[in-house]
């Protein structure tokens, strides 16, 4: 497999910890090289690059650092074949439906108002795909969640319609937020826009027991 070269995103809206927990899986993992960047780095060339990684934190506050021109920035860099993977905060950048994402995926959220759902391990199935694709893992393992978006098709004609990765088998419903809604929901998504791949998933790969693999098993296959 070729060396990929990594953007993760370091700016306003990245939690500090999920930051250096996807720098050390990565590193830990694989033979990718990372570069940490800000918003405005983010508004710059990313061509050299072969992947951009958005962590967990605050996906409105990512969106709103970024701005019209970082978000159309990244786009541009999908388009052209750069690939994106998004984690909790980075996969609600990534979706349609506010004003501040990127709206490079056809999906939405089920509700835009209830996103604090609470903290804890769910667990999560993997699909045929997801299967295919994470030979390595079980088909079924608890993953650390913590307000990650729950997601469902936003049926636009503009974009390709997503395959689910992974479903929720089990909900975290805390803060007196709607029950039942989170249970056979995606937890993780793949689809394409222009010629990139995408990547995001709603809970914490990079810092749960059993996942140590997920990260760099999914730049194996963003380099095919």
């Amino acid at each position: 497999m070729k060396k990929l070269l990594i953007a993760l995103y370091n700016g306003e809206g990245s939690s500090e910890s999920g930051v250096e927990n996807i720098y050390n899986n990565i590193t830990q993992h694989s033979n990718a090289v990372i570069v940490k960047g800000d918003s405005d780095f983010f508004k710059k060339e990313l061509s050299k690059f072969d992947v951009i990684i958005f962590p967990g934190g605050s996906g409105s506050l990512q969106g709103k650092a970024l701005g019209e021109d970082g978000r159309e920035n990244i786009r541009t860099f999908l388009r052209s074949g750069g690939n994106y993977i998004g984690i909790c905060a980075g996969a609600y950048l990534a979706t349609t439906g506010f004003d501040w994402s990127l709206k490079i995926l056809n999906a939405e959220t089920i509700s835009q108002t209830e996103w604090k759902r609470g903290s804890g391990f769910v667990e999560i199935e993997f699909t045929e795909k997801g299967k295919n694709m994470y030979p390595d893992l079980p088909q079924s393992l608890e993953c650390r969640y913590n307000n990650g978006p729950i997601i469902q098709p936003a049926h636009l004609d503009n974009l390709p319609p997503f395959d689910v990765i992974a479903n929720f088998k089990a909900e975290v419903s805390e803060n007196g937020v709607t029950k039942d809604v989170m249970i056979n929901t995606p937890a993780a998504i793949c689809a394409s826009y222009g010629k990139g791949k995408m990547l995001t998933i709603s809970p914490h790969p990079e810092n749960s027991p059993g996942f140590e693999s997920f990260i760099s098993t999914t730049l194996q296959w963003i380099a095919v």
